[in-house]
C-alpha cells in the first residue's frame, strides 16, 4: 500500500474559464490525467522505450495492450504511478474553485506543468502534503 500524497490546487480566474477546465479534466468526478497527457493508445504513437515488444525484443510479441510500460511512462509524463484519486471539488467564490485529490508516492508533477501551459488564461497553486 503506497504513502499518499495530498494535492490541493487553488484555480483562480473567470468562472466560464474554470468550469471548462472542470468539465474537461474530471468528467466522472475524479481528476482524469489521461485528459491532460493521454497514454499511446497504439504502438506505433508509442516512444520506443515504453514498447515492451521493441525493448524487450521478445520471442512472442505481446498482444492487446501488453507491449505498453505504463508504470515507466506514468512515472515520466505524470510525475506519479497511477491517475488521481479521491477527487474533490469546491467552489470558494464566483473566481476561486479549490480541487482536491491524491496520488500515491509522489505529486503529479508533470501534469501540473501541463495544466499551467494549457491554461494561461487560469492561475493555480499547488499545495502538497505527504504522508
Amino acid at each position: 500500500m503506497p504513502n499518499w500524497c495530498y494535492t490541493t490546487i487553488t484555480i483562480t480566474g473567470e468562472k466560464a474559464d474554470i468550469r471548462r477546465f472542470l468539465d474537461k479534466h474530471t468528467p466522472d468526478g475524479n481528476f482524469d490525467f489521461r485528459t491532460v497527457i493521454p497514454e499511446p493508445e497504439t504502438e506505433e504513437e508509442c516512444p520506443e522505450i515504453y514498447n515492451l515488444n521493441i525493448r524487450d525484443r521478445p520471442i512472442e510479441r505481446r498482444k492487446g495492450k501488453e507491449w505498453f510500460n505504463w508504470y515507466d511512462w506514468n512515472q515520466t509524463e505524470w510525475g506519479c504511478k497511477w491517475n488521481s484519486s479521491c477527487t474533490y471539488v469546491e467552489w470558494e467564490s464566483d473566481d476561486t474553485c479549490l480541487m482536491e485529490y491524491q496520488t500515491p508516492w509522489g505529486s503529479a508533477e508533470g501534469i501540473e506543468d501541463e495544466i499551467e501551459e494549457m491554461y494561461p488564461e487560469l492561475t493555480f497553486e499547488f499545495e502538497h502534503e505527504y504522508e
